[in-house]
């Protein structure tokens, strides 16, 4: 009989979730590409100017939703807008673990 393999449930982003870095994850400036990644082992993601500043939000205290509230305000824009885009990129990053809730 063939033993099963249980996939590992996804963790599902919301605009009630507060999402950090993930562990060993750095978010750092890269002098030579100058431009700010997301740094872990064996693995790096190049962000550009409107994902960094979702990502620096990220603290683990606030959640998605104060985040897409401050940043319509900085951009804005209406909330409807930004909300599908940031949940998006959130919800990516922490399928590749470079974020966790």
């Amino acid at each position: 009989m063939e033993k099963q393999k249980i996939k590992p449930r996804r963790t599902i982003v919301s605009c009630l979730s507060t999402v950090r870095l993930g562990q060993r994850i750095r978010l750092s400036f890269d002098s030579i590409r100058e431009q700010w990644i997301l740094l872990g082992p064996e693995k790096v993601i190049v962000l550009d100017e409107i994902a960094h500043n979702i990502v620096n939000r990220c603290d683990g205290s606030t959640n998605i939703e104060e985040i897409i509230s401050q940043l319509s305000t900085e951009y804005d824009a209406s909330v409807a807008d930004i909300q599908q885009d940031v949940l998006s990129l959130l919800q990516n990053l922490v399928d590749k673990r470079f974020l966790q809730l």
